[in-house]
């Protein structure tokens, strides 16, 4: 038997300190309302053949939720994700780039971690 790791571990974190977040993938223009974690504090990347480290903005969707709206995470690239939207700390920020974060059981089990830039 193995565990469903989005219903056990990822839903309830995402349903109690996940944000409102509108995805624009960078393919489309078709905005899509998801849940997502707010890393916008920054995050540890390693960068370049050397792993140069740098603190970037990021955030956290979950995959299966990308794959129920009919998105891959290559289709976010150069879009844009807007957090908190219709609030006072509503931000707008570029989608760099994305890493897969995997469960134990899997990609589409796990979450992307996308890379932002904050939209002037």
């Amino acid at each position: 038997m193995s565990i469903d790791f989005p219903s056990v571990l990822f839903d309830p974190i995402y349903l109690s300190l996940g944000v409102q977040a509108i995805v624009t993938p960078g393919a489309t223009s078709t905005p899509v309302e998801m849940l997502a974690m707010d890393q916008t504090a920054g995050i540890i990347v390693s960068e370049g053949k050397l792993g140069i480290q740098a603190i970037k903005p990021a955030c956290s969707l979950r995959a299966r939720e990308l794959t129920e709206n009919n998105l891959q995470p290559s289709d976010l690239k150069d879009g844009t994700i807007t957090l908190w939207p219709g609030t006072a700390d509503e931000q707008t920020w570029r989608i760099e780039n994305y890493s897969i974060k995997p469960s134990p059981t899997g990609n589409l089990a796990g979450e992307v971690q996308l890379i932002l830039i904050k939209v002037p």
